[in-house]
């Protein structure tokens, strides 16, 4: 499994992307208010800093005025912490965080501070952490570990286990786990 780049080109991506939600809304029926992210792997962690985004240092490549509030995130096997997670990374994606979040320079002192979302909190976002039993990609104790650091900064999050459930389960609409996936996406939606 190899996990997407969360470099300044990446995640500069990911910020237009969303933003232009801001833009669309204008011409059409969409309710900014309805919005959550929702990612699997890679995804996961980008769902989760793109919701975070208001948290960015202003040096960061990234950096945006008034980005799009986001109120709900379901990372669906995510890693969100990139300083932490680095052994399993290397492990499971085959990649070295600096890969990921890019060198310390003078103008990136801290690569995680832009990149690794639990380096954002709090975020004042809901999160919503899923992984499946039998995970070996993104186990359920890293989401754990990041709803614990969380809830201590104050953000309210929870982990769901998909019984059964691989690290694929999580985002197959196949399988038997999607109805605890849907049903959290309804609820952030207010469906």
């Amino acid at each position: 499994m190899r996990q997407a780049a969360a470099t300044p080109a990446c995640t500069r991506d990911v910020a237009t992307a969303v933003d232009l939600l801001k833009h669309e809304a204008k011409s059409s029926a969409l309710d900014l208010t309805r919005i959550v992210a929702v990612g699997h792997s890679a995804g996961g962690h980008l769902a989760q800093w793109a919701v975070s985004r208001h948290k960015l240092p202003e040096w960061s490549p990234a950096w945006a005025p008034q980005p799009l509030k986001i109120n709900t995130v379901i990372s669906l096997g995510g890693l969100a912490d990139l300083r932490n997670e680095a052994a399993l990374i290397r492990r499971t994606c085959d990649r070295e965080t600096a890969q990921l979040a890019g060198t310390p320079s003078a103008q990136r002192p801290d690569v995680f501070a832009d990149t690794s979302p639990a380096e954002m909190l709090p975020a004042g976002v809901r999160t919503v952490l899923i992984h499946g039993e039998h995970d070996d990609i993104s186990p359920s104790v890293t989401g754990e570990n990041y709803a614990r650091r969380a809830r201590a900064a104050g953000d309210p999050a929870e982990v769901l286990l998909l019984p059964g459930g691989s690290h694929y389960d999580e985002v197959s609409a196949d399988s038997k786990a999607w109805a605890i996936v849907n049903a959290q996406i309804c609820k952030a939606l207010g469906l």
